[in-house]
């Protein structure tokens, strides 16, 4: 996996996130969440606007290195292959974000 472009990805999510913070779905149980960035990390909250969001007790945090470790794994996950998901969340507990702010800032880079 190209470095490079997960990094490129990476910078243009926090850029996208810092002077906007938006709504998003989880991709699975398409639970709300509210997403923001600053200090070069992402930062994950209960949605304010919509009903069905998650219920996190506390503000998670989402740095690069972290995203770095389960992009690599993102298309295999995207093509449905079995126990993936389960291998992705020992690498982070923030997985369901982290696909999900691929999914929706991956096309636009």
């Amino acid at each position: 996996m190209d470095k490079d472009y997960i990094h490129k990805l990476w910078k243009h999510i926090v850029s996208e996130l810092y002077s906007k913070p938006i709504e998003m779905q989880t991709m699975g149980r398409g639970r709300w969440f509210s997403v923001y960035s600053k200090d070069d990390n992402i930062y994950i909250d209960n949605s304010q606007t919509n009903k069905r969001s998650v219920e996190l007790n506390s503000t998670r945090k989402i740095n690069e290195t972290e995203f770095s470790k389960v992009y690599p794994y993102y298309p295999l996950w995207r093509k449905g292959k079995k126990g993936l998901r389960r291998f992705m969340q020992k690498l982070s507990l923030n997985t369901s974000y982290i696909l999900a702010l691929i999914n929706h800032f991956e096309k636009k880079v």
